[in-house]
């Protein structure tokens, strides 16, 4: 009894961090704060103001480009500053952990939207999955065929838990809030400025080759869970995220889910910026089948193990943890 009492009051802020980071999962999954009110939604409206400002075409590359890194870091050192401010002199720092760690997980809930959308293109009602779809999606979304919605959700499905709720676990129990809430961020700007944008591919340079880096070990992570428990390998995919010049970070998740789904992703994509519409071009991720809304529902059972088996493992790291520091007391 002793021991235990020692091994909790030297790992006691593990064990509260696991617990705290556990009920903002359970939270984010099954009771989501509704889309217009997520504070990451409004970084990703200044993000885009912000570029309609400084990020001007006429402009030469290497001023666009000291714009971009300046414009990264106004939108996210104050909020960080704020966030470790908070924590060290908040009265329940642990409350203020599990409201920050809950909004940073919008993501969670994108298997429910995902069902919702799959319902409406099942029973053909295109403009409905449209409008579902285009609060989450970055891009222009009203001129989408079946196809185009269906490859959009499995597209938001493969990535939503590697941003939203992996990475998120990880970097909270490696480096904190402050660096959760510092790879949240980086996030969304790579939102509002895509790399394989032609107007953000100088200007949000800084910000692809952050999360390039950053999300690495994580993204690795996430596709070795989504292909072992199909018995598949995972290396094709890896070594395109190892070598991929392309200026895109989701390439190796989306080429993953098409190739193990058997279905075509990828592919153009519109965006309005400035009240014009700019056509995008994607590589097609060839597979025998084009989506359609039944892939829908087989991308989620795809996803489903690898979610769970980090959920369960977040449960079961603190208990491993005190398991090991038990038996080396003993």
């Amino acid at each position: 009894m002793n021991n235990l009492a020692t091994l909790i009051a030297q790992d006691g802020s593990l064990l509260q961090d696991c617990v705290i980071l556990f009920f903002a999962l359970i939270c984010a999954r099954y009771a989501p704060l509704a889309a217009q009110y997520q504070p990451l939604k409004l970084v990703q409206r200044i993000a885009d103001l912000l570029a309609g400002k400084v990020n001007r075409s006429n402009r030469p590359n290497n001023q666009r480009q000291i714009a971009g890194i300046l414009a990264t870091l106004i939108l996210i050192i104050p909020i960080v500053l704020v966030c470790h401010l908070f924590i060290s002199i908040a009265a329940f720092p642990w409350f203020f952990k599990f409201i920050v760690l809950y909004l940073c997980l919008p993501e969670l809930s994108f298997s429910q939207t995902a069902r919702i959308i799959q319902r409406y293109l099942h029973q053909g009602n295109k403009t409905k999955a449209r409008e579902k779809l285009a609060i989450h999606a970055n891009y222009r979304t009203d001129a989408l065929s079946e196809v185009g919605i269906s490859k959009a959700t499995i597209e938001l499905q493969l990535t939503s838990p590697l941003y939203g709720f992996m990475s998120v676990i990880l970097f909270f129990l490696i480096g904190g809030l402050p660096l959760v809430v510092a790879a949240k961020l980086l996030r969304q700007l790579e939102l509002s400025w895509p790399s394989y944008h032609p107007q953000f591919t100088t200007f949000g340079a800084l910000v692809f080759s952050l999360n390039r880096l950053l999300f690495f070990i994580p993204k690795c992570l996430w596709l070795i869970t989504l292909a072992l428990p199909l018995g598949r390998s995972p290396f094709k995919a890896l070594k395109i995220e190892l070598q991929s010049q392309q200026p895109n970070n989701d390439v190796a998740c989306h080429s993953l889910g098409a190739q193990l789904l058997n279905i075509e992703l990828g592919g153009p994509q519109q965006f309005i910026h400035q009240d014009n519409i700019t056509r995008v071009a994607r590589n097609k991720l060839a597979g025998t089948h084009l989506p359609n809304s039944s892939a829908i529902l087989l991308a989620e059972k795809l996803i489903s193990p690898a979610f769970y088996f980090w959920l369960i493992l977040t449960m079961l790291l603190p208990l491993i943890w005190f398991a090991l520091k038990w038996l080396q007391h003993m």
